[in-house]
């Protein structure tokens, strides 16, 4: 039997009707030297009976379940130390990979041996399937871009999701993997440090879909999601040495400003969800580290208003609440839906 070159790992809890459809999207790439890593955090349902299911009519699907549940970072952080293959992927239970993914980033990147990890582009949609509309690094040419230009370009137009890259395992591992304190920021970090050591590649080209459903992880809002952990990306590439003095602070300014913009829309957002404490802490962080006085009273003000006059968190709905911009047909047009913006997207 050929040794696979891909491994995809795929952490999971109770979500087994999505992990078909993620499973199924792995098992349609038009490349089939890869295997399927599943590890389950201790779902307790059929979530192994799935697994199971598929791994018996294919032998590249591998299961793992946990004891008990140690936590999305840990288990995906288990996932990754297992991986032997020359690249690897990570794909959540809710996300889903078009077919020609691997057949681009394998093509891609046995082309480009220097390169760190190559990324295609990711389409967001939310619960019914309309398309959101996302702009960063894959939205523009393909490219290989080298060190520090390829960072800076992250940074500046928007990194990819990692749902849609596929790394080289033999870099990753140079740079030390995933840094457990960077949390819920994790694979942001690790985008960013490997395009701060080696050349990266980008594609245009669709490669997977992003949920972005009020369940998903990206549809929660708290603020351990961006503090402290900012701060220690932060640190991470502070500590780069082959950036050189000016890039630094670059960095250091657009992350900053990157951070303020975060922990203010954190401090309405919590506000008007009635997580009261992260709204407080934003708005304190906000005045006292970063001299945002003004961006601070706002949350403090509407978070007072959504706790002594609960309706009113309905009734402004400008104000800390997620919205989405849709791609439309037209200017007036319904969101478009996904079969369609695919099409619209190999039209020439």
């Amino acid at each position: 039997m050929t040794e696979p070159v891909v491994t995809t790992v795929l952490p999971t809890f109770k979500r087994p009707g999505l992990l078909r459809r993620a499973i199924e999207s792995v098992l349609g790439q038009t490349y089939g030297n890869f295997q399927l890593n599943v590890y389950d955090n201790a779902s307790g349902d059929e979530t192994e009976a799935v697994v199971t299911e598929y791994s018996a009519k294919d032998p590249r699907i591998t299961y793992h379940r946990h004891p008990s549940n140690i936590g999305l970072a840990a288990n995906l952080a288990f996932g990754l130390e297992r991986v032997s293959t020359r690249y690897y992927s990570v794909l959540s239970d809710d996300d889903w990979l078009l077919p020609g993914f691997y057949e681009t980033c394998v093509r891609a990147l046995e082309g480009q041996p220097d390169a760190a990890f190559a990324s295609t582009r990711v389409i967001h949609v939310d619960d019914e399937m309309r398309v959101v509309r996302e702009t960063d690094i894959t939205c523009s040419e393909a490219a290989l871009l080298p060190s520090p230009d390829g960072l800076l370009a992250l940074l500046e137009q928007g990194a990819p999701i990692w749902t849609g890259t596929m790394f080289r395992t033999s870099m990753v591992s140079a740079i030390g993997g995933l840094d457990p304190a960077t949390g819920m920021v994790s694979d942001v970090d690790i985008l960013y440090r490997l395009a701060a050591a080696y050349p990266i590649l980008v594609d245009p080209r669709p490669g997977a879909v992003f949920s972005r459903g009020p369940n998903s992880i990206s549809g929660q809002m708290l603020l351990q999601s961006t503090w402290p952990v900012w701060l220690r990306m932060m640190e991470n590439l502070a500590r780069q040495a082959s950036l050189a003095p000016s890039v630094k602070e670059r960095v250091e300014q657009i992350l900053t400003h990157q951070l303020v913009t975060r922990l203010y829309g954190l401090g309405l957002a919590s506000g008007r969800l009635g997580n009261f404490d992260d709204a407080r802490q934003s708005a304190d962080l906000l005045a006292a580290r970063y001299g945002e006085r003004s961006k601070a009273g706002l949350v403090r003000l509407f978070a007072f208003l959504f706790r002594y006059i609960p309706f009113l968190r309905h009734t402004l709905p400008r104000v800390g609440r997620r919205r989405f911009d849709y791609v439309r047909s037209d200017e007036r047009g319904t969101p478009m839906k996904l079969d369609a913006f695919l099409t619209r997207l190999q039209t020439p």
